[in-house]
């Protein structure tokens, strides 16, 4: 199994370069964008990916994790077993969670809208979940909560008073 950390910066023209950690790959040198995700990859903008390379093997299974076992929250609107035993919540690892955060707040930075379209993906589940806007504060706030899930599309703005700390 491996994981998909993906990141569209909406709006954005061109790939930019971003301080961190964690290797990042952008869609202008692989594809990254999913048929199965229409949503997301029709969307206007620069898409990444935020991984490791590991004996010859770049995906994001050093960044983050889950509980395949853990009780969890999901969409209401979802009501298909198969589907909901694909959303299992993302684990950034302690490692990695503050260049994440950091990753992000750039990220949304470098959007004309101040948005981003967040995914994280693992083999199965190519159900398109998508849940709307949602704060980066609160964002952030979730996925250190363990509720952001993967196989689900999250919509992220910065509000215009937030403090993204």
């Amino acid at each position: 199994m491996s994981f998909d950390l993906n990141i569209l910066v909406i709006g954005q023209d061109k790939p930019s370069e971003f301080v961190s950690g964690i290797e990042i790959i952008n869609e202008r040198d692989e594809t990254l964008r999913y048929v199965t995700w229409s949503f997301m990859s029709s969307v206007q903008g620069v898409m990444y990916t935020l991984g490791t390379t590991e004996d010859g093997l770049y995906n994001a299974m050093a960044i983050i994790d889950t509980d395949f076992q853990s009780p969890k929250e999901y969409p209401y609107w979802i009501q298909d077993q198969d589907e909901i035993s694909n959303l299992t919540p993302i684990i950034v690892k302690p490692k990695y969670e503050e260049d994440v955060i950091d990753l992000l707040k750039q990220m949304i930075d470098k959007s004309p809208i101040e948005m981003i379209m967040f995914m994280t993906r693992y083999q199965g589940g190519d159900k398109e979940i998508v849940c709307g806007t949602i704060p980066f504060d609160q964002f952030i706030l979730d996925l250190k909560s363990d509720r952001i899930l993967f196989n689900t599309c999250y919509i992220i703005k910065k509000e215009k008073n937030a403090s993204i700390q």
